[in-house]
């Protein structure tokens, strides 16, 4: 048993050597190779070109791309500032509904008992001082003179 062993441990080695030099024998090839392309594409200055190409078609892109994030900024400041209109106008029609809504129940409730005209000035001009808007906006959407609205809100 032993020559048997030693026999298939000595073809194990050979095929081992065999594989190794076939190895030897690609490797060196292409080595040949790549030295003959490198030396014929230096010679041609070809070894640059693709790099540069690369180089080039990487600046198009950047510029394409800073292209369409300028496009992209410029529609989205337009959006904003639209939006920002649109609030402003949803803002000044709400305040309108108010004073026409205090308008329309002065008018449903004239001849009733309940608070006065005056009463119900102050109480809408007071809301909308609450709600941010200017003395003179406030006389302007009230329909009364600036010093008569200033007088109602410091009583």
């Amino acid at each position: 048993m032993t020559v048997h062993f030693a026999m298939g441990e000595q073809f194990w080695i050979m095929g081992q050597m065999a594989v190794d030099i076939f190895m030897l024998v690609l490797l060196a090839i292409l080595l040949n190779l790549f030295r003959r392309d490198r030396g014929r594409m230096a010679r041609s200055g070809e070894l640059n070109m693709p790099s540069e190409r690369l180089l080039e078609e990487m600046k198009q892109i950047s510029a394409s791309l800073e292209k369409n994030l300028k496009e992209k900024r410029e529609l989205t400041g337009n959006i904003v500032r639209e939006l920002e209109t649109l609030l402003s106008d949803a803002k000044d029609a709400s305040l309108q509904l108010e004073v026409l809504l205090n308008t329309w129940h002065k008018t449903e409730t004239a001849g009733k008992s309940g608070p006065s005209d005056t009463e119900r000035l102050k109480k809408s001009a007071k809301v909308l001082s609450e709600k941010g808007l200017s003395m003179k906006e406030i006389a302007k959407r009230l329909n009364i003179p600036m010093g008569e609205l200033e007088l109602m809100l410091k009583l």
